[in-house]
C-alpha cells in the first residue's frame, strides 16, 4: 500500500511539473513577443526561475528518496511539497502572464483610440465631400477615398470590446457599400430612388463615425453598434453640413429631411 501510495505521488508530481513547464512555456513565448517594458523581463526571469527549480526538485525527489528519521512522515510526503511548489509556480506564472497581458491589451485599446480619432476626423470631411457631390455642389468630380483612414478602423478592430468591434465592422460594411454605389453613380433628380438611397446609406455612415468620437475620448464606454435612429439621422445631417450652414440655408436641406422622415415613415 504503501510503494503505492509512493508512485501516486511521483505521477501526481510530475503532472504539475509538466503544467508547470507548459505555463512557463507559454509566458515566455507571450513576453519574448510582447515584454516592451523591464518589468515584463524581470517577471519572466523570476517566474522562470520558480518554475524550473520546482521541476528540478520534483525529479530528484522523484527518484531519490531522502530518508528521514528513518521512514518518518517527509519521507513519504516529499514528492508532494515539491509537487505544491510547482503548481504554486505554475499558479504565479498563469497570474503574472494575466496582468501583462491585460497591460498589454489596454496600451493598445489606448492606441487604438487615438488612433481612430483622427481617421474619424478625416472620414467626416469625405462624408462632407460626397454630399457637395451628390448636390453637385463640386461639380463631377468624385471625393478622394480615405484608403488609409478605413485602414486604420480595419487594423484596430482586434484591440476593442466586443460591441465596439461590431460597430467598426458596420462602419467599414457601410463605407464599402456607399463608395462602390458611388463609383456608379449618376447625377439624378433629388426625387429619384437612387439619389434618395445614396442620401440616406451616406448619412448612416456619417452617424457611425461621429459615434466613434466619444468612445475615442474615453467619453463612452463602447460605441453603439445599433443603427441610427430617426432623431440621430436629423442630427447627423445637421452636423454633416455645419450647423451654422445648415441654419442659414435650411431650405436647400429641407428635402433631405424629407427624404429621412420619408424613410422612417415607410419603415415597418
Amino acid at each position: 500500500m504503501r510503494d503505492f501510495y509512493d508512485v501516486f505521488l511521483i505521477i501526481l508530481g510530475i503532472s504539475l511539473s509538466v503544467a508547470a513547464s507548459v505555463q512557463m512555456f507559454d509566458f515566455v513565448n507571450f513576453a519574448i513577443v510582447s515584454a516592451t517594458m523591464v518589468t515584463n523581463f524581470i517577471n519572466v526571469s523570476v517566474v522562470s526561475v520558480i518554475s524550473v527549480i520546482s521541476q528540478i526538485n520534483i525529479h530528484i525527489l522523484s527518484v531519490i528518496k531522502i530518508p528521514i528519521d528513518d521512514g518518518g512522515w517527509f519521507y513519504h510526503y516529499q514528492t508532494f511539497f515539491a509537487a505544491l511548489i510547482a503548481l504554486a509556480g505554475a499558479l504565479v506564472t498563469g497570474l503574472i502572464m494575466k496582468s501583462n497581458h491585460d497591460d498589454l491589451i489596454e496600451r493598445q485599446r489606448r492606441a487604438a483610440k487615438a488612433h481612430m480619432h483622427d481617421a474619424a476626423s478625416e472620414l467626416c470631411s469625405y462624408c462632407q465631400e460626397c454630399l457637395k457631390y451628390l448636390m453637385l455642389d463640386r461639380g463631377n468630380i468624385l471625393p478622394d477615398k480615405p484608403i488609409d483612414d478605413i485602414k486604420v478602423f480595419k487594423d484596430n478592430i482586434a484591440f476593442l470590446d466586443n460591441v465596439s468591434s461590431k460597430a467598426i465592422v458596420k462602419l467599414v460594411e457601410e463605407y464599402q457599400v456607399h463608395n462602390s454605389n458611388l463609383e456608379e453613380y449618376e447625377h439624378v433628380s433629388v426625387e429619384h430612388s437612387k439619389y434618395k438611397d445614396q442620401i440616406l446609406r451616406l448619412i448612416t455612415l456619417h452617424a457611425y463615425v461621429l459615434r466613434v468620437f466619444g468612445y475615442a475620448r474615453d467619453k463612452e464606454l463602447e460605441i453603439n453598434s445599433s443603427k441610427p435612429e430617426e432623431d440621430e439621422m436629423h442630427s447627423t445631417l445637421k452636423q454633416l453640413v455645419g450647423i451654422n450652414e445648415y441654419f442659414n440655408n435650411i431650405t436647400k436641406y429641407q428635402h433631405i429631411d424629407n427624404i429621412i422622415e420619408e424613410k422612417f415613415r415607410n419603415s415597418p
